[in-house]
Order: C-alpha cells, then sequence, then structure tokens
C-alpha cells in the first residue's frame, strides 16, 4: 500500500507543490493575524464591560483562529494538489472532525458563562453547581462527538445498543454513585439548598454550602473548616436552611444589672448601642426598632434581653460579640454595675456554723 501511495505521488509536478504551499502559508498568516489582531480587539471590548463573563469567552477563543488557519490551509493544499481523490476526502473527514471539536470547546465556554451568569443575576432560579455546570459541558460534548461521527460515517445506533446493555452493568455496580448523582440532582432542581446558604444538618454540623458535586455536598464551616456529605445523605437527613426567604433573622443577647440600677436609664443606653451598632455595621445590620425586655429578678442582677437582628445567620457571632464589649465598655462610663454572681447563704442562729455572705 505504501510503495502504490509512492508511485501516485510521484506524478506530483513542482508546481503543484509550491502553489498549495504558498497558499498553506496565505491562510496560516491569516489566522495568525486574526490571532494577533481580532482577540486582543476583542479582548480590549470585554475589560470595559461589567460582564466578566466576556473575558472567559475571549479566552476561550485564544489559539483558535491560528487553529483554523491551519485547517484551512492544510484543506486548500490537498485540494490544490493530484492527491488521489479517496486521499483527500479522508483527510477532509479528520480536518472538520477537528473544526466541529474546536467549535464544541467554544460553545461550551460560552454556555457555561451564561449560565453561571444567569445563575447570579437571578439567584436561586437557576441552579450553578459542579454538577449542574458537568452535565451540561457534558451534553454539549456528547452533541460534539455525535457529528463527529456522523461526519467520518459511523452510525451510532449499535453504539447506542451497546451503551445501553453496558450501561445496566455499569449501573448495578455503582449503584451508590448513582444514588449520589440523583439525590444531587434532585438538591438542585427541588431548590431546597442553593449555594450560598447556611445550612444546619441533622447530624449537627452547619457553615455555608460552598458547592453540589456529583457525589458530595460541600460545606464551609465558620471556622473555615469543609465538610463534605454525600448527596444520598443530604436527601435523607432533617436540614434547616438559615438562608432561604428571609434571610433577616434575631438573635438575643442578655446581661444582668445591679438592683440598685436605674432600669430607665439601662433602657435608654442599651437601645443607642443598638442604634450605634446599626450605623456601624449597615452591611450586616438591617434597620429595625430596637427591643429589650427587663426579664427576670436573679440571685444577684435583674436580667435585660436584647433583640438583635442580622442579615445573614453566620453574621451574628461576631456582632453578638461587639455587642458585649460595648455593653461592658459602655456601662462601665455611666456608671451601671454589672454585679459578679453572689448567693447569700443564712445559718439559722443556734447552728455552730457562721453567717457566710
Amino acid at each position: 500500500m505504501f510503495e502504490r501511495l509512492t508511485e501516485e505521488l510521484a506524478f506530483i509536478g513542482i508546481h503543484d507543490v509550491v502553489i498549495p504551499i504558498v497558499l498553506f502559508f496565505v491562510s496560516l498568516g491569516l489566522g495568525l493575524i486574526a490571532e494577533k489582531i481580532g482577540i486582543a480587539y476583542f479582548h480590549k471590548l470585554a475589560q470595559r464591560t461589567e460582564f466578566e463573563g466576556d473575558d472567559r469567552i475571549v479566552e476561550s477563543l485564544k489559539g483558535m483562529p491560528t487553529l483554523w488557519g491551519v485547517l484551512v490551509g492544510v484543506a486548500v493544499v490537498f485540494q490544490t494538489t493530484t492527491i488521489p481523490e479517496k486521499y483527500v476526502g479522508t483527510i477532509n473527514k479528520a480536518l472538520i472532525v477537528i473544526a466541529i471539536f474546536s467549535v464544541t470547546r467554544i460553545v461550551e465556554k460560552i454556555v457555561s458563562t451564561f449560565m453561571d451568569h444567569l445563575g447570579q443575576k437571578t439567584g436561586h432560579a437557576v441552579p450553578s453547581t459542579s454538577i449542574f455546570n458537568n452535565i451540561i459541558k457534558l451534553s454539549i460534548y456528547i452533541l460534539g462527538a455525535l457529528m463527529a461521527l456522523h461526519v467520518l460515517g459511523i452510525s451510532i445506533t449499535p453504539l447506542i445498543t451497546a451503551l445501553g446493555i453496558g450501561g445496566l452493568a455499569v449501573a448495578l455496580a455503582l449503584q451508590s454513585t448513582l444514588a449520589n448523582l440523583f439525590a444531587g440532582i434532585q438538591i438542585i432542581l427541588s431548590k431546597q439548598v442553593s449555594i450560598g446558604d447556611y445550612i444546619r444538618i441533622g447530624t449537627g454540623e452547619e457553615g455555608y454550602v460552598t458547592d453540589i458535586t456529583w457525589r458530595n455536598t460541600t460545606i464551609t464551616a465558620l471556622q473555615n473548616n469543609v465538610i463534605i456529605v454525600p448527596n444520598s445523605n443530604m436527601s435523607t437527613l432533617n436540614i434547616v436552611n438559615y438562608g432561604r426567604d428571609l434571610k433577616d433573622l434575631s438573635f438575643p443577647v442578655s446581661v444582668g444589672v445591679s438592683y440598685d440600677s436605674d432600669l430607665d436609664h439601662v433602657e435608654r443606653v442599651l437601645i443607642a448601642l443598638v442604634l450605634q451598632m446599626q450605623k456601624d455595621f449597615a452591611d450586616q445590620m438591617p434597620e429595625f426598632e430596637p427591643t429589650l425586655r427587663f426579664g427576670a429578678f436573679a440571685d444577684s442582677s435583674i436580667n435585660v434581653t436584647i433583640h438583635l437582628r442580622t442579615k445573614e445567620y453566620g453574621f451574628q457571632f461576631a456582632l453578638r460579640s461587639e455587642f458585649v464589649k460595648r455593653i461592658h465598655k459602655q456601662f462601665r462610663e455611666e456608671g451601671i454595675e454589672i454585679p459578679f454572681p453572689i448567693r447569700t447563704l443564712y445559718v439559722k442562729p443556734n447552728s455552730q456554723s457562721k453567717e457566710i455572705v
């Protein structure tokens, strides 16, 4: 076969070589010019917009004009030479397959970018997670592969049949993996848990949901510890979601004051502190009317509870710490006593024990 191909190529003249080579380098040069000028121009346009996704799209185009220039150049070379038609057809099919996969890659980047942007713009309306993005990418690449097989003249019907039989065996072997996969899809589509939600699961762990993959849900605790929970467990455990619907929530802070304190003065000081906290932490605390209640005559103090509000569940811990510090400082300046826990014991007079205070 190699000798026959050599004999067929021997009839190619010098002019049949020079012209195709020139055309190849012209096509390659046009691709390089488009790469250098076109990509740079689109990159400048992308930097002027607020949409971050266009930068990713331009990034995905890098190298493509050069590749397409090479493909066109190779196609022109084989069209303008006297190489036998049967070889030209095979080469053209190969070039088309390469072009299909290059375009498929660009389409995948564009679709993924717009899906991410749409997910951020619409909040929880369109999910933006690893499992969802991977399904979209896989679907696009499968479509590209089917187009390539069609160009190569390969029938996909026997392939689908073989995949169906093999898929049944794989499904039986990967029951737990598939259970996690479908549980992850169910979690996303039900919108009960989304990226950015602060949740507490039935086993006690809590934190922000950072990703939902084909196998696990990743939760980042406030201590930056990463908690990995299988999707099948997420679908069966009780979950408290603090990030759904109204994220604003109330949390109490209690303090005890001396029995000798002027309670009206205590109330004014605490309300002023809350109002100042709202101004200093406007990004974490919504505007609200401060409320406090004197709740109990304790052993050594009169207890008062102040209810603060926060925009997200995770903000409450830092806000509580800051508010306690401000209460301690302001009470000292105002002369309001926060008494130590004291218990007075009285002993019967006929006992030999003395009175202890």
